[in-house]
């Protein structure tokens, strides 16, 4: 039986389109901002005036936008605090920290090049364990987290520059989520009044 004072959420990830959207809002909006207005004077100067403003308003559309969300992926998604947000993982309160438990499939040992061999594949192999990897984020890490209308954010203090997202439903019942967010926002001051 768990202590009282450790709680422990489901197993959940967040979608490729949810975490794209808060990268954005998070690290791109000016930008994303700035590129979306280009495009739209770029457009109608295209119409009113030279078909040029038009094809440069497409190149920063179809050309820059896509780079700067390339540039978001690989310097800030890929960090640990981001990339977990993306895995099957499931945190737990504790009193060092927020602890973050990712599940990982396990690698395939013998892979063959049959086409034929997918067949032969017994029911056995699929009910493997999977892999856990344990990542802690320590209270010092963690900023006041911002509770949403479906999820609560905890973004990571920098040079860290990531968050921790826990949907809404990742206990069974609401009073656990509120517990464990009361609980972490104490060990967070707590941890603040220290250092």
């Amino acid at each position: 039986m768990q202590p009282s004072n450790e709680k422990v959420t489901r197993v959940f990830r967040m979608s490729a389109g949810r975490f794209l959207s808060e990268m954005i809002f998070r690290y791109a909006a000016w930008p994303m901002l700035a590129l979306s207005l280009i495009g739209v004077a770029g457009l109608v100067l295209g119409i009113a005036i030279d078909v040029r403003w038009l094809l440069g308003a497409l190149l920063v559309l179809f050309v820059v936008a896509p780079l700067l969300i390339m540039f978001l992926y690989f310097a800030i998604a890929t960090r640990n605090g981001n990339s977990v947000n993306t895995t099957n993982h499931y945190f737990t309160v504790k009193n060092s920290g927020l602890e973050c438990v990712i599940l990982l499939p396990p690698l395939k040992d013998n892979v063959s090049d049959s086409t034929s061999s997918d067949a032969n594949v017994s029911e056995e192999n699929h009910d493997t364990e999977l892999e856990k990897r344990s990542v802690m984020f320590e209270y010092n890490r963690l900023a006041p987290f911002r509770i949403g209308s479906d999820a609560v954010i905890i973004p990571l203090k920098k040079p860290e520059k990531g968050f921790l997202w826990i949907p809404a439903d990742a206990f069974p019942e609401p009073a656990d989520m509120t517990e464990m967010l009361q609980l972490l926002d104490q060990k967070c001051v707590e941890q603040n009044k220290v250092s």
